[in-house]
């Protein structure tokens, strides 16, 4: 499952193991996303955050996200919005805050 908001620079994908139990969370930092006819897309800035049961909340990918932001010359205010997202999504795993309150592992889990 994805949760996607209006312009904000991440996503989030949640994921179940085959049984049901609940797997863990992993956050997209992205350009938001664009709503097409019948889907939505969004363009991966390379950048993530893991949060697997069980384990530490992970900043993953942080050297690719360097070379990336070189390469592509990203600017300045991109690169700005996307630390501010990152911090965003951190402070909401951290706090436990939605969608990392556990409502929807709950909602999903009863399938």
């Amino acid at each position: 499952m994805h949760v996607f908001w209006p312009e904000k620079f991440y996503n989030v994908e949640m994921f179940w193991q085959p049984g049901g139990a609940f797997q863990g969370y992993y956050v997209n930092l992205s350009l938001p996303f664009e709503r097409e006819t019948a889907s939505l897309s969004y363009t991966d800035l390379e950048l993530d955050i893991s949060w697997y049961t069980g384990e530490e909340i992970k900043l993953l990918d942080v050297d690719d996200y360097a070379a990336m932001t070189e390469q592509y010359a990203l600017p300045l205010e991109i690169i700005a919005k996307i630390s501010g997202a990152t911090q965003e999504a951190l402070g909401l795993m951290q706090s436990r805050a939605f969608p990392f309150d556990g409502s929807l592992e709950a909602f999903f889990t009863c399938f």
